[in-house]
């Protein structure tokens, strides 16, 4: 498979949301101090959540945002997973917004065009990370900026990625 030709770093948008935003959170600001003295001081858990569950989350999202059906139950849930992830970093509900990132990873295998065929035994997944205040004001905030991300990632941006790291050369000489 070939990129697209003269790609340069920013006509990417991973590098233009990195430029913009180069003030993030610094996550060292939230490692536990004092570290545990061993792993049974902490808790392991498993939780599932049912597809019928899932499906609710997203239909609610999708009427708290006003919007017809935009929302894939995936983005749902990585917003769900963000905002509780933030909430958790906030301790004061009246400290100031912080900048953060969040990654997605999607299958990039129906996004080509021509997709892959079946037999194909790579793999074509690539992220795409969204750049958002942690602390944002409700839950479809954070579904709606996934969602645009997802919408963006088509096949252009994938040739153009593979593009750009075409034009890298060998990074080891």
């Amino acid at each position: 498979m070939k990129g697209n030709l003269n790609v340069e770093r920013m006509d990417v948008r991973e590098y233009k949301l990195q430029l913009a935003n180069s003030k993030l959170e610094d996550p060292r600001n939230y490692l536990i101090n004092p570290p545990p003295k061993s792993f049974t001081e902490m808790e392991i858990t498993l939780f599932c959540i049912s597809n019928s569950k899932l499906g609710e989350l997203r239909d609610s999202i999708s009427i708290e945002g006003s919007a017809a059906s935009w929302l894939t139950v995936n983005d749902a849930l990585a917003a769900l997973m963000w905002c509780c992830i933030d909430r958790a970093r906030i301790s004061n509900r009246s400290q100031r917004p912080l900048r953060g990132n969040l990654s997605v990873a999607y299958d990039g295998r129906t996004v080509l065009d021509p997709q892959l065929p079946k037999r194909f035994m790579g793999n074509s997944s690539l992220e795409s990370p969204i750049t958002l205040d942690i602390h944002p004001r409700c839950i479809s905030e954070a579904a709606l900026a996934i969602s645009e991300s997802r919408n963006e990632f088509n096949d252009k941006h994938i040739r153009d990625i593979i593009g750009l790291l075409d034009g890298l050369g060998d990074i080891t000489e």
